[in-house]
């Protein structure tokens, strides 16, 4: 039997393992050359005032100044823009510990209403260097951060 392995890009974590990683030190054994976490999920977020384009455009802004002062890149997909809640689809990475704690305040936010779906991993690289920011459920409108 060969003893060959390939590379793994990513190791998926449960949301159980995720807050683990902060019970164990950050240093579960596989986790070598996996520095960065990587949060997918979607949500129905809570709109502000109204339900534009612009409005979620001006919530986004502040979240990327915020996310980039903590090292945190990603991307966000507003799916209605014109719904009276926001649907949307979003990616976070960037350092274990400040995005698991990122996670942990994202769930615990008045105004999101329910997190639909979500997924986790440890990565060797970022997909993203920036902030990608896409409206419309067609994709129309994006401003891409990919590597």
């Amino acid at each position: 039997m060969s003893s060959f392995h390939e590379p793994v890009d990513h190791i998926a974590l449960s949301e159980s393992q995720l807050e683990a990683l902060n019970e164990t030190n950050m240093e579960p054994s596989p986790r070598r050359g996996h520095e960065i976490l990587c949060v997918k999920f979607e949500s129905l977020l809570q709109s502000q005032n109204s339900s534009t384009p612009a409005s979620f455009r001006e919530m986004v802004a502040t979240w990327k100044d915020k996310n980039k002062s903590a090292n945190i890149t990603g991307e966000i997909c507003l799916r209605n823009p014109f719904e009276e809640n926001y649907f949307i689809s979003q990616t976070i990475e960037g350092p274990v510990e400040t995005v698991r704690k990122l996670w942990n305040r994202i769930k615990e936010d008045s105004r999101v209403l329910e997190i639909i779906s979500s997924t986790f991993a440890l990565k060797k690289e970022r997909t993203y260097k920036t902030w990608a920011l896409s409206l419309g459920s067609d994709g129309s409108d994006k401003d891409r951060g990919k590597n």
